[in-house]
């Protein structure tokens, strides 16, 4: 039911932006038993490397034992993966995406990937594996929100990419392992024991109920199949003020990234000035028509995304802003995006730059 419909131009939602994540590991030496696994940050990075393309097609929702009619208990559980390479194959890195209801935090061989909230696009990473001849261990803690038991679930994709440019596929599936009432401590380091874990229970594969099908940052182009019209929340849907509204949003550039690009694709009822961090990237004045746009050498860590978006009727009227953005430093570390909304907005120099304060919008 969460499948994008392409809604009239006044409703108000929430902006989802295509987004993908792919980092690299520290330089860091790890146990596993008897082997060792060293995970290297490339001097010239993953970039130079072509990801294989992801796809959900052979993925399954999985969750816990716990599920019953669906419905699974608040709280946080850990889902493990253990892929033990075939015999002679060196992996070189992992490409891996998920989607999670509600909420995930994604470690590889004991470091910390990424973390998200929600599952209508998946997230992407690329984790260098160079010098790793040991198991490769994906760990995932979960939580399901917010106060009364609901349908949870964690949807993976992954690739183990071999130095010899062969690769093996990684699914969520039974294969993984769950931990049942809770989240013990250490359950992401490659040492932990997860043999008394019961093996996960499927919910069935993309596109199945309550979740739809899920957008696979990195693999699917950007586009406004996400995305939502957004305005303010001041007035009723469908009747706002005329007058200039401002919408940002703030990125943070993971440790070590300071420069990228990003590309935007942007429309809204009626007029718009675009900026990134504070300066003028292009307008456009017809909602009938998007435009997109490419900025090369967007300086971080931290980057700002600002619309000046004006409804310039005489009485209340539809208005709402339309966008997706795709952020990618120079590393290959790809951020994901959402647009904030603000209520009465106060438009000040320099709300469009890095700066200004928004943390009163909502």
């Amino acid at each position: 039911m969460y499948k994008f419909t392409q809604l009239a131009k006044f409703v108000l939602a929430l902006f989802l932006a295509t987004d993908t994540i792919a980092s690299a590991l520290q330089s860091q030496r790890r146990s596993n038993d008897t082997t060792q696994c060293l995970n290297t940050r490339a001097s010239d990075g993953l970039a130079k490397r072509a990801a294989p393309a992801l796809s959900f097609d052979a993925s399954q929702w999985i969750w816990t034992p716990e599920l019953s009619g669906g419905n699974a208990p608040v709280g946080s559980r850990g889902l493990r993966k253990t892929f033990v390479p075939p015999q002679g194959k060196t992996p070189a890195f992992l490409t891996i995406a998920y989607a999670v209801d509600d909420s995930a935090i994604l470690y590889v061989n004991g470091q910390e990937i990424s973390s998200k909230v929600g599952w209508q696009i998946a997230d992407t990473s690329c984790i260098n594996l160079a010098d790793c001849g040991c198991a490769v261990i994906i760990a995932v803690n979960a939580t399901n929100m917010p106060s009364t038991p609901n349908p949870a679930g964690l949807l993976v994709t992954g690739i183990v990419t071999y130095t010899d440019g062969s690769t093996s596929p990684i699914v969520s599936d039974t294969t993984w392992r769950t931990s049942e009432g809770g989240l013990p401590s250490g359950f992401q380091d490659l040492s932990f024991d997860d043999s008394t874990w019961a093996p996960a229970v499927t919910e069935g594969g993309n596109g199945v109920a309550p979740w739809g099908t899920v957008a696979l940052a990195g693999s699917d182009p950007i586009s406004f199949d996400t995305a939502q019209w957004i305005w303010t929340n001041e007035a009723s849907i469908g009747l706002y003020p005329p007058g200039a509204r401002a919408f940002r949003y703030t990125s943070i550039l993971p440790g070590g990234q300071s420069s990228g690009s990003a590309t935007i694709i942007i429309d809204t009822d009626n007029e718009y000035s675009l900026y990134v961090n504070g300066v003028f990237v292009g307008t456009g004045t017809d909602f009938t028509t998007a435009q997109k746009y490419t900025v090369e050498n967007v300086q971080g860590p931290q980057v700002v995304f600002a619309v000046y978006a004006e409804n310039t009727n005489t009485v209340p009227n539809p208005a709402g802003l339309l966008a997706a953005i795709q952020l990618n430093s120079q590393d290959g570390y790809w951020c994901r995006l959402h647009l904030l909304t603000c209520d009465i907005c106060y438009i000040g120099l320099p709300w469009e730059g890095i700066p200004w304060r928004s943390s009163f919008w909502i």
